[in-house]
C-alpha cells in the first residue's frame, strides 16, 4: 500500500481528473457533519432530516455542502461520470462510515494512492472523489 498526499490523475471517456486530495476530503466531510449537526436541532425531524442528508448528499445535483465548497465530486469510477441522481449509489458509498472503528479504518484508505484513494464504500459503489476541474489536454503534456 503506497501512501501518498500528491495528486493522481485518473481519465476516462469523460475526461481527466486529479483525485481529491486526502485533506480536501476530510474538509469537505467537516463541512457536511456540521450540517448534520445543524440539522439535528430541529426538533423531532431533525435527526431524520440529518442522516437522510448524509446518506444522499453525493447524489444530489453537485454533492453536498462540504464537496461543494472544497471543489470535490464523487463520480462513477469506469466512466467519471457524476452519480448525481444516483441515491442508491450515493447511500452505498456512505454506509461504510455508520459502522463503528470500521469507519475509522475506511477513512484512512483515501490515503491509498495504489487503489485510487478509494475507501471501502467507494469500492463497494465504484466511485472515486475528484477535484470538480476537468484537466486540459495542456494539462496531460506536462
Amino acid at each position: 500500500m503506497k501512501f501518498s498526499n500528491s495528486e493522481v490523475k485518473v481519465a476516462a471517456v469523460a475526461g481527466a481528473y486529479n483525485l481529491a486530495l486526502p485533506g480536501r476530503r476530510f474538509v469537505a466531510y467537516l463541512i457536511d457533519g456540521v450540517c448534520v449537526s445543524i440539522l439535528c436541532v430541529i426538533p423531532y425531524v431533525g435527526a431524520l432530516l440529518g442522516v437522510a442528508y448524509f446518506l444522499l448528499r453525493d447524489g444530489v445535483g453537485g454533492g453536498g455542502v462540504g464537496k461543494r465548497v472544497m471543489g470535490l465530486r464523487a463520480v462513477e469510477k469506469e466512466t467519471l461520470r457524476p452519480i448525481s441522481g444516483q441515491y442508491g449509489t450515493a447511500a452505498l458509498r456512505t454506509v461504510s462510515l455508520y459502522i463503528p472503528i470500521y469507519n475509522i479504518i475506511d477513512a484512512l484508505q483515501v490515503f491509498d494512492t495504489t487503489a485510487l484513494r478509494q475507501r471501502f464504500g467507494d469500492r463497494w459503489a465504484k466511485t472515486l472523489v475528484v477535484r470538480d476541474i476537468r484537466l486540459s489536454d495542456n494539462d496531460d503534456k506536462k
